[in-house]
């Protein structure tokens, strides 16, 4: 699993750094502050001897409201940040980019380049966490380029590492192992025990990339021995966990179950603090080398003992559950499956992203498909397809602005050739009465000349009204037809995630309209052609058209109903659907 970037979580570490000081005694200090500035510095002190988020928010909303940051720019950044690492773990990602924001434009004035780096790398750090992964690689290259300028190895270490993970997201795994591997060169030149720390985090992200992408275990154990040796030295216990876990699964990976196992076990050992990832990490490990022996007891056993470590919250719980549930429908325990299966579709709620939904809604029509409960597994499949489709709902809403700002930049082309146009006319009539006043002084004699000049430039006139005239109706006919294709278009987008969310019943059976391919009147039943088979129901064709939505099905022919978006290909007389039948 990939890390958050270190930098972040350094952060993280430095924002409790003063536990050790007595928190009793700044507080009483506090009391007795006289002034704004020494208020400000205290309440960002004690702030920093907590661990719970609201206490850290308190302090630091307090210390904000009594510093100027016209007077102390460089504080007013620092408490920034530290409210940006709050709503971070709190998981509001847009206010710590704001904040970060904020304490860029401090640090900028002062001219800290180390600060503007590290407010730079932690906004690429928010984006990562929300998975933009182009937005967050956008911020990462800025951070690189803010590292360099600040001649900080530690920071460049870490942004060489940033852009690893999310080149590894991206499963582009040249380029994570490249900036993985920058990352260790930087540390181990620098030779400082802070920097060699990241190296640690980067041989273990290139361990897990090596056995993930590449399956090559053999440079998998290589780089999480590594790994763990500097996580030894360093004592950085939480380093030393993650990399034996990565180490493990490249023993299991390689067939080496009973050397992944002890691995496993000592990781446990180690995991005094109880941190809650790598604990429910490591037991859910154990669980699967259990479950690929076969041992189902000791494998339900650390599950649960990693599902009582974890709160209902946690974002491992789900994952848990139904892993669980799925060893105790390969038990043939199908009560206690579906007992924690269940369990999963009820905690499932707004918050949860689409990706976790579509996987754990696989994961429950998978179990259901193993119990030959296949309608419902079905039903889960389905939800799993529509929560994926959301992906597909947010590349046409972009297609829609870029219509959209195509057209506005089409208008304003329009506006401009008018104006132009308008001008030249304008020109015109100017140099026509310019023209009328010198004729008139003209003698009679050269009259005729005069008016045939007028009559001339008239002409002239009237043409080009008449080609403006013509130009403004057909770019007011192309205007309507670019409104009236962005209607279709949003029209069709609508119509599309009805047909993917609706369903109607076919002999008491549930049939996505999404499903359908093409109906036939035949006899007096009708077959319903759909992906996943043929339906005959009794009845007529005219009893489906009012149940389906006449935008996407169509009545071709006296005995057939056609859904337009499943159509392949169309000659004179017949029409090819996507399950290669032919339709007239």
């Amino acid at each position: 699993m990939i890390k958050p970037f270190f930098l972040f979580i350094t952060a993280l570490i430095a924002s409790i750094s003063v536990m050790g000081q007595n928190r009793d005694s700044l507080i009483r200090e506090l009391s007795l502050a006289v002034s704004d500035a020494e208020k400000a510095r205290l309440s960002l002190s004690i702030s920093r001897t907590y661990q719970r988020v609201d206490s850290i928010y308190f302090y630091s909303s307090q210390a904000l409201e009594l510093t100027d940051s016209t007077q102390e720019p460089f504080r007013y950044a620092q408490i920034l940040e530290e409210l940006s690492i709050v709503e971070y773990r709190k998981l509001n990602y847009f206010k710590a980019i704001e904040f970060q924001h904020r304490a860029m434009a401090l640090n900028r004035k002062v001219g800290s380049k180390v600060g503007q780096a590290k407010n730079v790398s932690r906004i690429a750090t928010c984006y990562f966490s929300m998975r933009q992964l182009e937005t967050a690689k956008y911020w990462q290259f800025k951070a690189i380029e803010f590292c360099k300028n600040s001649d900080d190895p530690f920071l460049i270490c870490d942004a060489y590492l940033g852009l690893g993970n999310i080149y590894n997201l991206l499963e582009e795994v040249d380029s994570s192992i490249t900036y993985y591997s920058l990352a260790v060169e930087v540390a181990e030149m620098s030779k400082k025990k802070k920097h060699i720390g990241l190296a640690g985090v980067a041989l273990g992200n290139l361990a897990g990339l090596y056995m993930k992408f590449n399956k090559d275990f053999t440079k998998g154990i290589e780089f999480a021995k590594r790994a763990i040796e500097i996580g030894e030295i360093l004592d950085q216990k939480s380093n030393i966990i993650t990399s034996l876990n990565i180490l493990g699964q490249a023993y299991l990976e390689s067939g080496r179950d009973d050397e992944a196992i002890a691995v496993f076990e000592r990781a446990i050992k180690l995991n005094t603090d109880v941190n809650l990832n790598s604990l429910t990490h490591t037991y859910n490990n154990l669980g699967v080398v259990y479950q690929k022996r076969g041992n189902y007891e000791k494998a339900l056993r650390y599950l649960l003992l990693a599902l009582e470590k974890i709160p209902d919250g946690h974002r491992n719980h789900l994952f848990l559950m139904t892993t669980i549930g799925e060893i105790y429908t390969s038990r043939g325990d199908r009560d206690s499956a579906l007992f924690y299966l269940e369990s999963i579709e009820n905690l499932i709620d707004t918050t949860t992203v689409f990706d976790e939904k579509a996987s754990i809604y696989f994961a429950l029509a998978r179990t259901h498909e193993k119990g030959n409960n296949h309608s419902r597994a079905n039903e889960y499949l389905h939800k799993s397809i529509v929560a994926r489709d959301s992906a597909f709902v947010r590349e046409n809403a972009e297609i829609l602005q870029e219509a959209y700002a195509k057209y506005k930049t089409r208008q304003q082309k329009d506006s401009t050739t008018i104006a132009r146009a308008e001008t030249q006319i304008a020109t015109k009539e100017a140099i026509i009465q310019k023209n009328w006043k010198q004729f008139y002084i003209v003698a009679i004699i050269l009259l005729l000349i005069l008016l045939g000049s007028l009559y001339k430039n008239y002409v002239t006139y009237k043409a080009d009204q008449k080609i403006i005239e013509q130009e403004n109706k057909r770019l007011t006919m192309e205007n309507g037809a670019v409104i009236e294709n962005l209607k279709t278009l949003e029209g069709l987008i609508q119509s599309l995630e009805f047909l993917n969310i609706t369903a109607i019943l076919i002999n008491d059976q549930k049939v996505l309209l999404g499903d359908i391919i093409y109906l036939k009147a035949e006899d007096k039943t009708v077959k319903v052609y759909t992906k996943i088979g043929t339906i005959r129901h009794l009845g007529n064709l005219k009893g489906f058209l009012t149940k389906l939505p006449e935008a996407i099905f169509v009545q071709t022919h006296k005995s057939y109903i056609a859904n337009i978006t499943e159509i392949k290909s169309q000659s004179a007389q017949r029409l090819v659907m996507s399950n290669e039948d032919e339709v007239r």
